[in-house]
């Protein structure tokens, strides 16, 4: 920071200090402490991406604390490839507590600078510790399902439940407190920036592995590489500018690869020939194609149904034991009928269904020259209102 961001750091900082004294004063500080330590942290650790707070550090509580909060909210929004992914601070902000609130900023700047040169690690909002790389399907976050109304709702039934005693997560036992008790300690805020930065490196190196372990998860390599393999890597890249994103997250859904991607999530895949096998069966790509055929057919439109299962899938798509095994096909997407129906009920059905078609080994054939198919064979016929 230059001279006149420090100042302009200075004036908020001693303004959420002042804020969080005054909260713990009152004995019932709530979740408005929460938030004032939270987001108050974030801005002490990389205040470079609050452009606006700095330019104005005399704005009103309520707009210091909207400008803090939605700046974070806006980058997490914007860094998803699938609408409800969670997104990871590699470090998170509320490393050290309030510790970055209580130092003077040159101390608290070589405590940072020396914090980087020790693990490469620049905890706050920006780039470095918050990017494409963050994002990761909940069940591997925090070991639950994720929002309703995404891919990620339980009640879309796409891949399995999650077990946190059998698949680390991120956010798993020991990982609520990274050093907050720093922030309090009266000899640690009267240390040196060394000393400080010392107490400071094992609350960040850990969660440097924590994200190494969950990142390598075969679970999250197989998720990713769905991205990969549709010419869509750039996704997961931590690399990938924030800007192009929007772009990535279009593309994805037109793809049907949020389906897929929350398809694929596995306590433990097994593996063939070194990559993971994935033995959920995806309700997507050809799946969606025929919910998307049988809407049209409930309307009347024959000649757009027959046309969305020619253009979905070609050749023969045998169902064998625990995986649906198919061949490349440009996989139409949910989107449409998410519009047009109740989705998620749908999705459900149909995975009842076809669970009963791999227990019969059955088939489903197309071909461009006039395509033939047997639904009854899928048990889909009679779900579409079509048979």
């Amino acid at each position: 920071m230059d001279k006149e961001q420090k100042v302009a750091y200075e004036i908020i900082r001693q303004r959420i200090v002042n804020e969080i004294d005054r909260l713990e004063a009152s004995g019932e500080p709530g979740s408005a402490l929460k938030r004032w330590r939270r987001f108050g942290a974030a801005f002490s650790w990389d205040p470079t991406v609050y452009p606006k707070l700095l330019e104005n550090p005399t704005v009103d509580d309520k707009k210091l604390m909207s400008l803090l909060r939605n700046t974070e909210q806006q980058f997490m929004k914007k860094w998803q490839a699938i609408e409800g992914i969670p997104l990871h601070h590699i470090i998170a902000n509320r490393t050290g507590g309030d510790l970055g609130l209580r130092l003077p900023v040159d101390t608290w700047e070589e405590v940072k600078e020396r914090v980087f040169d020790a693990t490469g690690a620049r905890p706050g909002n920006s780039q470095a510790n918050l990017n494409a790389a963050s994002q990761f399907d909940e069940r591997s976050h925090l070991g639950r399902y994720g929002a309703k109304g995404t891919v990620f709702d339980p009640a879309m039934g796409l891949g399995e439940a999650p077990d946190p005693t059998q698949s680390p997560i991120l956010h798993g036992a020991g990982t609520k407190d990274f050093g907050t008790r720093l922030g309090k300690d009266p000899v640690i805020l009267q240390s040196t920036p060394a000393q400080i930065t010392e107490a400071l490196l094992p609350e960040v190196t850990k969660q440097q592995e924590i994200y190494k372990t969950v990142s390598e998860l075969p679970t999250t390599q197989a998720q990713r590489q769905i991205f990969t393999e549709a010419g869509l890597g750039a996704a997961f890249d931590p690399s990938t500018p924030i800007e192009q994103m929007p772009a990535i997250k279009t593309r994805a859904a037109e793809l049907g690869l949020p389906e897929k991607f929350a398809s694929s999530w596995q306590v433990n895949p097994r593996f063939s020939g070194g990559k993971a096998v994935l033995q959920a069966l995806p309700l997507v790509g050809l799946g969606a194609a025929v919910i998307t055929a049988g809407g049209q057919a409930m309307a009347g439109e024959t000649k757009a149904a027959t046309a969305t299962l020619a253009e979905a899938a070609v050749g023969e798509v045998p169902v064998v034991g625990e995986v649906l095994q198919s061949e490349p096909v440009a996989g139409g997407t949910f989107a449409d009928v998410q519009r047009r129906t109740q989705e998620g009920i749908r999705a459900k059905q149909l995975q009842q269904r076809a669970a009963q078609a791999r227990q019969r080994g059955g088939k489903v054939k197309f071909g461009l020259g006039g395509v033939k198919f047997t639904l009854p064979e899928f048990g889909l016929s009679e779900l579409m209102g079509i048979n």
